[in-house]
């Protein structure tokens, strides 16, 4: 047996018909004549229109084990399906489809590859005979297809991005490892040997020198084998696949190559080889010993010139990237190409303020596509009462954004930099809006800063001074944009404080803030499911009179007796500027300072280099701070760092290596003295 009542309002209606005591007699009045009554979204939710249209917006993930290709075809069946039932006026549109570049770059690679195995095969055939030409190429898909067994049996890789582009770099291994037996081979059985003989010698000369240049293959990856991190998660697929690779061409090569060898040296005449041929070799020899002969023999005759110009191509070489003139841009990651423009409004700003400024931003974006082609641009959705600025999600109805996916690199007709640039040159910035940042997100690095540096201190203010400096010396470098720190400042607050007389009264910071949440933030009074929604019901002080700062001051409080004082008698405010969040780092309060660098323009470790020997010690000495770099820069460093430990590793393996092969602690230096030249 239920007790229960049935008189919950659940309409606006019902709110309204309420009987409610409004004086100490109990004397009942209607609610709707004493109070504004309304069913409205939650203030500061996010709102999306796209092209003026409200919009809803879903955000589908898949697996990570499951096919992307395959949830992509899923999904476009389920658009075809879905789109035919729809009700009139409802469309759906797809836009940021991260799938898609997946796809792209698998386009690039296979265009990579099938372009480098269409000049391999040339080469094969001017160079080699026919028949052992073709058993080398023969021995290209058996060796991928054996490397892949190996890498999918031994190290449970995957089929990858990462791992198609080490497949493509490893062609020329399997190919060089091949030609120099079939090479030896056909020279033995051009000296006289039987087929037997010339396919086994070519095998058994050339075996330690392949297995050599196997091993200083190998160590060349050693870098990357001790790369940790989330980046050495992902990067040592690529010397792991090298390794399948170089097996897998070991074995064709020795057990496999031979035989066919052998077979297609008994069908050759060595005496009699085809016109093709004799006219090709012939005009090789005659190219090589008029041009390259002649050269070849004063280097040697001159050793001295020539190992001096050789060392001044290094020196040279490095000076080069020493000084600057040649960058170095690291790139460790990839993501789709987006344009964000986000905007905070003033407390002036109205709905209809808002609405109108977010329009402009749309048109003079499709102006600014329309003028460059109208192909730049494959879909936008604006979003309001939420913005993303100095990195961090902001909500309130101070904010809004929009969202754009830029087109590829093969369809678009201008860099998504430039197309921000030409956007900002139209659009014009009202007095109501406070901030509006054009960007491009994603992209290199995943759209993450290209410089951040840490400062650390001790107070807030100080740290805020110091960052905006800091600001101010790196916008002063070319190429450099979007310099922000995540020290933000805030909403305006007003600090409020019990004054003496309302502590005389009895009246407590907690209380006075109670009574000021429930007023201006609302206090919910009840909580009900309508149609699978969950609705609130609040009670607090009409828009009119919470926008309004002078209603502030004649709010009346409660005091402990039940008397009500106007709330500027009993307490003392402050405007000011706050800061929303504290940040620390190593123990300390601080501030990270971040920006963008446009490759075209500058270089990252130029700009990084400059302004730590300029501009940064004069800021930390000023206001005591200690810095420190962080986000992408730590990174790259932790990776360089790395990367110059394994050389190190990678230089002894190849020494010690060559010094087995040589049988002789001297030679391995004469063969790695081509190290720093291949480099230049």
């Amino acid at each position: 047996m239920q007790l229960r009542s049935l008189d919950q309002a659940r309409a606006v209606a019902d709110f309204e018909q309420l009987d409610v005591a409004v004086q100490s007699g109990g004397r009942l009045t209607r609610l709707g004549a004493i109070a504004d009554i309304e069913k409205r979204p939650k203030v500061g939710q996010p709102r999306l229109t796209r092209e003026g249209k409200v919009a809803i917006e879903m955000e589908l993930y898949r697996l990570t084990s499951s096919d992307a290709i395959l949830t992509a075809n899923i999904l476009s069946n389920w658009l075809e399906d879905t789109r035919a039932d729809l009700p009139r006026g409802v469309e759906i549109h797809v836009y940021q489809e991260a799938w898609l570049l997946l796809k792209e770059q698998l386009r690039v690679i296979f265009e990579n590859g099938t372009s480098g195995l269409i000049l391999v095969l040339l080469t094969l055939f001017l160079f080699l005979n026919g028949k052992v030409g073709w058993w080398v190429m023969m021995g290209i898909p058996v060796s991928f297809l054996f490397a892949t067994l190996l890498f999918f049996g031994i190290f449970g890789g995957s089929i990858n991005i990462l791992a198609l582009i080490t497949f493509i770099m490893a062609l020329g291994i399997v190919v060089d490892d091949a030609i120099v037996v079939g090479e030896d081979a056909v020279t033995l059985f051009e000296q006289g040997l039987s087929p037997e003989e010339a396919a086994a010698g070519g095998a058994k000369r050339m075996f330690l020198p392949v297995i050599a240049s196997s091993l200083t293959t190998m160590a060349a990856f050693v870098p990357l084998l001790i790369t940790g991190g989330e980046i050495g998660a992902v990067i040592v697929t690529l010397p792991m696949v090298m390794l399948c690779v170089i097996i897998a061409s070991l074995i064709e090569c020795f057990l496999v190559l031979p035989g066919h060898l052998r077979n297609s040296f008994a069908k050759i005449n060595r005496n009699k080889p085809g016109r093709f041929r004799q006219k090709f070799d012939a005009w090789f020899y005659d190219k090589r010993d008029r041009y390259y002969r002649p050269v070849l023999d004063r280097a040697l005759a001159a050793p001295g010139t020539t190992l001096c110009v050789a060392i001044g191509c290094v020196v040279l070489a490095f000076s080069l990237v020493v000084s600057g003139r040649v960058g170095v841009n690291m790139v460790t990651g990839m993501s789709l190409e987006m344009l964000e423009a986000n905007v905070q409004f003033s407390a002036q700003a109205d709905a209809e303020d808002r609405q109108q400024f977010v329009t402009h931003l749309e048109e003079t974006m499709r102006a600014t596509d329309e003028e460059h082609g109208g192909i730049n641009i494959n879909g936008f959705v604006s979003k309001f009462n939420s913005a993303m600025l100095n990195q961090e999600r902001k909500t309130g109805s101070q904010y809004a954004s929009i969202r754009i996916e830029y087109a590829w690199e093969d369809e678009r007709l201008i860099t998504p930099q430039e197309f921000i640039n030409h956007w900002q040159e139209v659009l014009v910035q009202p007095p109501y809006v406070e901030d509006v940042l054009l960007e491009v997100s994603g992209g290199a690095n995943n759209g993450q800063p290209d410089l951040s540096l840490v400062l650390r201190g001790r107070d807030i203010p100080t740290l805020k001074q110091a960052s905006e400096e800091l600001q101010s010396a790196l916008h002063a470098y070319p190429g450099v944009s979007n310099v922000y720190d995540n020290l933000p400042y805030g909403e305006d607050q007003i600090v409020y404080a019990v004054n003496p007389m309302g502590k005389s009264l009895g009246i407590t910071t907690e209380s006075l803030g109670r009574q000021l949440r429930s007023a201006y933030n609302g206090g919910r009074v009840q909580i009900f499911n309508l149609n699978d929604t969950e609705l609130e019901v609040s009670v607090m002080l009409p828009d009119s009179e919470r926008d309004n700062l002078y209603s502030l001051k004649q709010f009346p409080i409660q005091t402990p007796t039940g008397d009500l004082v106007a709330m500027g008698l009993v307490a003392d405010t402050v405007n000011r500027s706050g800061i929303d969040v504290i940040n620390h780092n190593s123990g300390f309060m601080s501030v990270v300072v971040s920006a963008s660098v446009d490759a075209s323009q500058n270089n990252t470790e130029q700009v990084l280099a400059h302004v730590s020997d300029n501009a940064l010690p004069d800021i930390k000495e000023r206001y005591g701070l200690t810095s420190d770099i962080s986000g992408v820069t730590l990174r790259n460093q932790q990776i360089m760092q790395t990367m110059q430990t394994g050389a190190l590793l990678t230089v002894i393996f190849i020494y010690l290596i060559l010094a087995w092969t040589f049988s002789s602690y001297v030679w391995p230096f004469a063969v790695m003295l081509a190290i720093p030249l291949g480099l230049t």
